[in-house]
């Protein structure tokens, strides 16, 4: 936020100041001098005299003007001339645990998300009335499932090399749990699929074990996996 206080950032700003001072000091001077001695005639060389006296007047406003700038709290930081590194985000699914299968069992892949989930309703992939399932605190990167009697949608945040340390590993940890939702609904395939969607590999259409897969994609922050009943 800028502050209404003023400072100079040139040294001959206070002598300009003085300057002015003592000109306008000589002006009344000589004024009230006029006007004591009875002298209120203008001749041209009192009008030359007072055009000039203007004249440096207005010089030095300006010049004082240009001098001075606002005062800001900003913090200045040094750049070095080098880009900013970012650490990308890493997705180790070689090394993650997939969990038994359950086709069908919805409510076990809802399981391994969360204990608990902030209910309420919403639309489902193909706009039809559905319940949403959320798993994460509102201040959190989101994790949920939005369950239909058609559909099964599971969404999580997808960070970005970007962003702070906190929420990538908050899109690392959804990750791995969207990896065992997966294999219980879809088995290795299922898990195969979600590693396939964090290497940047959407897939659409696909049929795994008799199980058509409407959407498989991570971009723009979010990664959708969306499965037919």
């Amino acid at each position: 936020m800028t502050s209404l206080i003023f400072r100079p950032i040139a040294k001959n700003a206070p002598l300009g100041c003085v300057l002015m001072a003592s000109w306008a000091k000589f002006l009344y001077n000589n004024a009230k001098q006029n006007a004591n001695t009875g002298h209120t005639m203008t001749t041209p060389k009192t009008r030359t005299l007072r055009y000039i006296s203007l004249g440096v007047l207005i010089a030095l406003g300006i010049a004082l003007f240009a001098t001075f700038r606002p005062a800001t709290h900003e913090t200045v930081v040094q750049d070095d001339g080098e880009p900013p590194q970012f650490t990308p985000v890493v997705y180790d699914t070689q090394n993650w645990t997939m969990s038994k299968p359950a086709p069908n069992d919805y409510t076990a892949a809802k399981s391994v998300l969360g204990a608990n989930a902030v209910q309420e309703s919403a639309l489902d992939f193909a706009g039809n009335l559905a319940q949403k399932y959320r798993y994460n605190a509102a201040s959190e990167p989101p994790l949920y499932v939005i369950e239909s009697d058609s559909l099964f949608e599971l969404v999580w945040y997808f960070a970005a090399a970007t962003d702070q340390d906190h929420d990538k590993n908050a899109s690392i940890t959804a990750a791995k749990k969207a990896y065992q939702a997966a294999s219980i609904l879809l088995g290795e395939r299922g898990a195969a699929l979600v590693a396939q969607m964090l290497d940047g590999k959407p897939s659409q259409g696909a049929i795994i074990q008799g199980t058509a897969v409407q959407s498989a994609t991570c971009e723009n922050y979010t990664c959708r996996l969306v499965i037919e009943k």
